[in-house]
């Protein structure tokens, strides 16, 4: 959410959705974006029926959010994430009516402090805690703890290794490397030629390579970060097969504010019990 977006400064939204998710274990990027998508509101669903305002953080452009909005005829979604272009292309995915209705905002991470205290029913944090750069690691979790209501959750699904941005990472990506080159020859190249680069496997190797030269595992444990800020209710599992193989290298937890009278109900989070919900 801080530094490095250039990783996720693409040109298409083809190109947003494969820098967001990569293909995996057989499946390509649309095949896990109709898969994850359908299957985190499932498990997530008795939350969201109760949720009125939703806080997408890490809202790319809009994957779960208009989803949300599609299902959810009640809820607000307030979206954030630090790359204008995630959030220029969030405006053109998700329905223009929407926002007519005032039922989507959307905020650059810099405009974060202009959201209430205390506005928010429920907060999805998904694959996003691990772009967050080291040094604004603990002013993120603080500006997440003042913005969700006493009464409300917050869901993260993260990369166990918590894979950091790399803090002296060239900001130019591969690809915005390589068309500067291009266009420095004294041939014009069609836009159309570069529209056909984000269909091929060219760039998705591009982006791999981009997202190794980003991110390093620099041993932060996030889970004990996050339940050092908030208090853990439970895990959520998924009774997907493809799903239980992406937990393999993820972990999807629910947590509510310390200061939330279901945190007094809850077990503590190193207990082998099963934590009790009210």
């Amino acid at each position: 959410m801080e530094h490095n977006t250039s990783l996720f400064d693409r040109k298409t939204i083809s190109s947003a959705k494969r820098v967001i998710l990569t293909p995996f274990r057989g499946l390509s990027t649309e095949e896990r974006w109709e898969l994850e998508t359908a299957q985190v509101l499932s498990v997530l669903d008795e939350y969201l029926q109760r949720a009125h305002v939703v806080l997408d953080f890490g809202v790319g452009i809009g994957r779960i959010a208009k989803a949300i909005l599609e299902k959810y005829p009640d809820i607000k979604v307030i979206g954030v994430d630090s790359s204008e272009a995630m959030l220029d292309f969030c405006r053109e995915y998700i329905q223009r009516q929407y926002f007519n209705e005032g039922r989507i905002q959307l905020y650059n991470f810099s405009q974060i402090s202009a959201i209430q205290t205390n506005a928010v029913d429920f907060i999805l944090a998904i694959y996003v805690l691990q772009h967050v750069s080291t040094n604004a690691l603990g002013e993120t979790l603080e500006h997440l703890q003042r913005i969700l209501k006493p009464s409300g959750y917050l869901y993260v699904l993260n990369h166990y290794g918590r894979l950091s941005v790399a803090e002296d990472s060239h900001p130019t990506g591969y690809f915005a490397k390589w068309l500067t080159k291009i266009r420095s020859l004294p041939i014009k190249i069609p836009k159309s030629v570069e529209f056909l680069y984000t269909l091929t496997r060219i760039q998705r190797r591009f982006i791999n390579k981009e997202i190794r030269r980003f991110f390093f595992n620099d041993g932060i444990n996030l889970e004990n970060l996050l339940q050092e800020r908030f208090q853990f209710v439970k895990q959520i599992s998924f009774s997907n097969p493809y799903m239980q193989e992406v937990m393999s290298l993820h972990f999807s937890n629910l947590y509510v504010s310390k200061a939330s009278p279901i945190a007094n109900h809850c077990l503590p989070s190193d207990s082998t019990q099963e934590p009790l919900l009210l």
